[in-house]
C-alpha cells in the first residue's frame, strides 16, 4: 500500500513538473513566431527539399541535426522538426532525465543509434 502511494506522489510531481515546463515553453515562445511565419518556413523547407534529387524523401522525417549538435544532435533535430528553440528541447531532456532516474538517458542513446543523421544537402 505504501509503495502505491509513493508511486502516485512521484507520478504527480513528474506530471506537475512537465506541465510547468510546457507552460513556461508556451510563454517563452508565445510572441516569437506566428502561425503564418511557421507556415512560410515549412513551405520554404518543403520547396527546398523538393528541389533536391534525393531518392529518399526527407519531408516530415526526424533526423539528428548537424547544425544544432551538442552530443548526438537529437535535441537539435527535434527542435528543427517542431520549429522551436533547441535550448528548450535540451532543458526538457535534462529535466526528464532527472525525473526518470536515468531512463531517458538510455532512450536517448538508443534513439541516437536508430535515428539517422541529417543529409548533407539539407
Amino acid at each position: 500500500m505504501r509503495n502505491i502511494s509513493i508511486s502516485l506522489v512521484v507520478f504527480a510531481i513528474t506530471f506537475l513538473l512537465l506541465f510547468i515546463f510546457a507552460l513556461v515553453s508556451l510563454i517563452i515562445l508565445g510572441g516569437k513566431k506566428t502561425k503564418d511565419t511557421i507556415q512560410l518556413e515549412t513551405d520554404s523547407r518543403a520547396k527546398k527539399q523538393s528541389n533536391t534529387n534525393n531518392a529518399m524523401s526527407t519531408h516530415n522525417r526526424i533526423f539528428r541535426s548537424r547544425r544544432n549538435k551538442i552530443i548526438l544532435g537529437l535535441c537539435g533535430g527535434l527542435a528543427e522538426y517542431f520549429n522551436i528553440d533547441p535550448a528548450l528541447t535540451r532543458i526538457g531532456a535534462v529535466l526528464l532525465a532527472l525525473i526518470s532516474g536515468g531512463v531517458v538517458i538510455l532512450v536517448y542513446l538508443v534513439c541516437g543509434i536508430i535515428i539517422p543523421s541529417e543529409p548533407e544537402n539539407a
